[in-house]
């Protein structure tokens, strides 16, 4: 984020920080609406701001290139960054690109989760391999319509290409 762009955040919320509380104070109920409204703004300006913040930084960092390891690309995954989301909680562990926070809480706390949050990725990897080695152009064969609840489309839809791309390769 840009000196420019993160002057001009904090000045808009400077201004809907002024605008809340004129008419939060105000003894008229459309006056408070239009204070809900402006806590509205502020929150998702708050969130934006964060959001391209995140966005620019994980740009920024080197990617795991290369990366012959699961390990690596499961602790590359999960990681602990600053939340201003909570009053009480100052930290969060956030996953991919930063955008989808998984846990806040302090910052031990977030080290801790974020490394059982890698552990279940690496489960979820074991899983995959045995399933694919089984069977490399079915991943799915064996599994249950109970296995596939709470799994999304593109989760289905990457298993099918994990177990395409295990056929090519052994074939």
């Amino acid at each position: 984020m840009s000196k420019e762009a993160m002057k001009l955040a904090l000045n808009k919320a400077f201004q809907l920080g002024q605008r809340y509380w004129s008419w939060a104070d105000s003894e008229y109920s459309s006056h408070w609406k239009k204070a809900d409204a402006a806590k509205a703004e502020f929150d998702q300006l708050v969130q934006d701001t964060i959001n391209a913040a995140l966005a620019e930084q994980t740009a920024q960092q080197e990617p795991v290139a290369g990366c012959d390891s699961i390990e690596a690309i499961a602790a590359a995954r999960y990681k602990v960054v600053p939340s201003h989301d909570s009053m009480f909680y100052r930290h969060a562990v956030v996953a991919g690109n930063g955008t989808q926070q998984l846990y806040i809480g302090r910052e031990v706390e977030c080290e801790n989760m974020a490394r059982k949050f890698a552990g279940a990725f690496l489960d979820g990897a074991f899983v995959m391999q045995s399933r694919t080695s089984q069977s490399a152009s079915k991943p799915w064969v064996g599994l249950t319509d109970d296995d596939f609840i709470g799994l999304t489309t593109q989760q289905i839809f990457a298993m099918k290409f994990a177990g395409a791309k295990l056929k090519e390769k052994n074939t």
